[in-house]
């Protein structure tokens, strides 16, 4: 059965969310450590245009299938904007940079629900925002970048504008990503699962607080 673990304070959430959109802009901007004011430009007005695309579209679509304006998942599109423009920020023409945001905002909601579907336990949806979007964003990015953007960020020495190939070499990408991640999460999380240490016992799971920190986080009238 799903549980979900309600956020104590949506405000916080909110401006959070806010805060990391904020530096996104350094992120993509500053991204290659230097700064081409024509290039980072350009840059930053994706990284609004795709979020904000993936944010108006995810509000929409949660709104038809609960029939509730829900604000987490709001909050978690524009994440998934966020990742899945990044890969292809410098090389996306605004305008694909919209339909970039749009279709994160389908696969966010569609790999969240795919994720809790078959049991995974992702009670912030890291995997809908990071994974799926991010996978989504290196598709993305070889499937609509626009070749004069993609040689004025780079390089005509360094690259070869070949969507094919692109497409190719981010597919490749892709399956190495999920390869190696697996490998070491299945190494470290199967060390902690023998020697007990992956999950709280029963005592510390009623306030775990309490009992590493010897003070309750939040201090609630009951």
């Amino acid at each position: 059965k799903e549980e979900g673990i309600p956020a104590h304070n949506m405000a916080l959430c909110t401006l959070g969310t806010f805060i990391l959109w904020f530096g996104w802009f350094g992120f993509n901007c500053g991204s290659t450590l230097a700064w081409d004011s024509s290039n980072a430009a350009h840059v930053a007005v994706t990284t609004v245009l795709a979020p904000s695309a993936c944010c108006v579209t995810g509000m929409f679509v949660t709104r038809f299938l609960t029939k509730h304006w829900n604000l987490p998942q709001t909050l978690n599109c524009v994440l998934g904007g966020l990742v899945s423009i990044t890969a292809g920020c410098s090389t996306l023409k605004p305008g694909m940079a919209v339909v970039a945001g749009i279709i994160g905002a389908f696969v966010y909601i569609g790999s969240s629900k795919l994720i809790k579907k078959i049991g995974v336990d992702d009670p912030v949806d890291a995997i809908a925002v990071h994974g799926f979007c991010g996978a989504w964003g290196v598709i993305a990015a070889a499937a609509f970048a626009d070749e004069d953007l993609f040689r004025g960020a780079y390089s005509d020495k360094e690259c070869d504008f070949s969507a094919g190939k692109n497409l190719s070499w981010g597919l490749l990408g892709i399956i190495c990503i999920i390869g190696w991640v697996s490998a070491f999460a299945i190494i470290v999380f199967g060390v902690l699962l023998k020697l007990g240490k992956l999950r709280l016992d029963s005592a510390e799971q009623e306030n775990v607080d309490e009992s590493e920190h010897g003070v309750a986080a939040y201090n609630l009238m009951k």
